[in-house]
């Protein structure tokens, strides 16, 4: 957090505002009321946008959880749409979607490779470091 010394030598807290007044009024477009009218799909794609900017993200994906299989299907991506035209499907409690959805705990990934994730997507492109 990066706060500014006014004369006084008091903390300035207006950058912290400014940046929380930002930080707030992009989760609320998340909430917009014009994506009432989108289909599913449109839907998550459009709210993955809308995250991606948020978090600074380059890459982001949406899995759906098809419960008979028992596997987490690659719904919408950005940065990584190889993922949903190759139509990935990822076992509930394997790699890193698989952990998360099983757990239902969030993971972070300091180190992306054939040790961490079972996409090869997902390190062949580059990605270095995941959250979900």
């Amino acid at each position: 957090m990066n706060v500014t010394p006014d004369q006084a030598g008091r903390a300035d807290p207006a950058p912290r505002d400014a940046r929380a007044a930002d930080q707030l009024a992009k989760l609320q477009a998340l909430t917009d009321s014009t994506l009432a009218h989108l289909d599913v799909e449109d839907l998550l794609d459009e709210l993955l946008a809308r995250v991606c900017e948020i978090l600074e993200s380059d890459t982001a994906a949406v899995l759906l959880l098809d419960e008979q299989a028992g596997e987490l299907a690659a719904t919408v991506a950005r940065g990584i749409e190889e993922e949903v035209r190759q139509g990935v499907r990822i076992p509930l409690g394997t790699g890193f979607a698989g952990r998360i959805a099983a757990t239902q705990s969030p993971v972070l990934l300091s180190h992306v490779d054939s040790e961490t994730v079972t996409n090869p997507i997902l390190w062949e492109k580059g990605l270095k470091v995941m959250a979900g």
